[in-house]
C-alpha cells in the first residue's frame, strides 16, 4: 500500500479523527475535573472525582488504543492472507506446469520404446456410468 491508496488515506483519517475525539474527549474531562475540584471543599469529594476522573481518562485512552491496534492487526492479516493467496496461485501454476513436462516426458519415453500412448483419464460421465453399475449389482 503506498500513501496514495484511498484506503491507507481512509485509516489514516481515522486515526487522525479517532485522536482528536479522545484528545477533545481529556480536555473536557479535565476541564470538568478542575471546576468540580475548585468548587468542592472536602476530601472525600476530592478523591472520588479523582477517581472518576482516572477511570474515564483510561477508559478513553485504552479504547483509543485498543482500536488502533485491533485495526493494525486486521491490516496485516489480510496482507498475510493476499501473499498466502499470490504464493498457493504460483505454486499451483507451477505444479501444473511440471506436470504437463512430465506427462510429454513419459509420452515421449513411451513412444521412443514402441508402447502405446496410455489411456486418456476417465470422464465424469464414465465414473458415474461405473458407479450406477456397482450400485445396481451391490444394493
Amino acid at each position: 500500500m503506498t500513501s496514495n491508496d484511498p484506503d491507507t488515506k481512509l485509516e489514516m483519517r481515522k486515526a487522525d479523527l479517532g485522536f482528536a475525539v479522545v484528545a477533545l474527549g481529556i480536555v473536557v474531562v479535565t476541564g470538568m475535573f478542575i471546576a468540580v475540584i475548585l468548587k468542592s471543599g472536602s476530601s472525600t469529594d476530592t478523591t472520588t472525582i479523582a477517581t472518576s476522573f482516572t477511570a474515564v481518562i483510561g477508559t478513553l485512552v485504552g479504547a483509543y488504543f485498543g482500536i488502533q491496534k485491533g485495526s493494525e492487526g486486521k491490516d496485516k492479516a489480510e496482507r498475510q492472507r493476499d501473499q498466502a493467496k499470490s504464493e498457493r496461485d504460483t505454486a499451483r501454476d507451477e505444479r501444473k506446469k511440471y506436470k504437463q513436462f512430465g506427462d510429454r516426458l513419459i509420452e515421449a519415453h513411451n513412444q521412443s520404446r514402441g508402447a502405446p500412448p496410455p489411456p486418456p483419464p476417465p470422464t465424469f460421465s464414465d465414473v458415474a456410468m461405473e458407479f450406477q453399475q456397482y450400485s445396481a449389482k451391490h444394493p
